[in-house]
């Protein structure tokens, strides 16, 4: 109950009040981690890519969205934060990427490239090709009932994706290849829904649902060419911004 109150006061903070925009950050590389607490390569993957989020890379804000995925889930232990959605998400970019299967650790920088999550050296490379490319940003806002986007970016029609990240999630794992750990997690995308296209730039709005957590919750938008494409743009809403 006090996860759901949490969540409820989090949401009435996020969705009602007076409208006001968080400024933007400058964009951000993105990079998607399809992870699963039920695979021991998982973690130290998860722990490269904290530190790029938290350190960057050469200059270059880096944001880290943890895409749990489902299919581990039949070897021993049940992944609380997979979803077959994320894992749909994750088999669209094997087929656009040329890609003979998925696998994980999977890191997927900007839509564009792909690499195992535990490379750094091939994720910075990435990032610092992804930073040499336009991208525009998204500015978040709060109104009554919804959350709004708005941004522009420099060429092509794109879906602007909305999604709850929850940082500091844990978890004791007592089944499985990671039996015996406690796991936390960083940006764990607990929900991703579409709020609308555009072309070149966006405004609209998305109602978010209520997600239950113990960690701190925060939104990001982003825009991506033909819906599983290249990210173009990027934005931020995070806690402090609420207060």
């Amino acid at each position: 109950m006090t996860r759901l109150l949490s969540w409820c006061f989090l949401a009435s903070s996020l969705l009602a009040g007076p409208a006001r925009a968080a400024t933007p950050a400058p964009p951000a590389v993105v990079i998607e981690l399809f992870t699963s607490e039920g695979c021991s390569s998982c973690p130290p993957a998860e722990a490269v890519l904290g530190r790029l989020a938290r350190e960057g890379v050469d200059g270059n804000r880096v944001l880290l969205l943890s895409e749990h995925v489902n299919y581990w889930d039949g070897l021993g232990w049940a992944d609380r934060f997979a979803s077959p959605e994320l894992t749909a998400r994750q088999g669209r970019y094997a087929r656009r990427l040329g890609l003979p299967s998925i696998y994980t650790p999977q890191a997927v920088v900007n839509g564009e490239a792909d690499a195992v999550g535990s490379d750094a050296g091939a994720l910075r490379a990435a990032v610092r090709a992804a930073a040499q490319k336009p991208r525009g940003v998204l500015a978040l806002r709060r109104e009554i009932g919804a959350v709004a986007v708005e941004g522009t970016w420099a060429r092509g029609r794109a879906t602007v994706y909305v999604a709850i990240l929850e940082d500091g999630a844990r978890s004791v794992v007592t089944r499985g290849e990671n039996a015996g750990r406690t796991l936390e997690h960083a940006g764990v995308v607990r929900w991703l829904g579409a709020a609308g296209e555009g072309d070149g730039g966006f405004r609209g709005a998305v109602t978010v649902p209520e997600v239950p957590h113990t960690g701190a919750l925060r939104l990001v938008a982003f825009a991506q060419l033909g819906g599983d494409g290249p990210l173009v743009a990027v934005g931020e809403l995070g806690l402090r911004d609420e207060r």
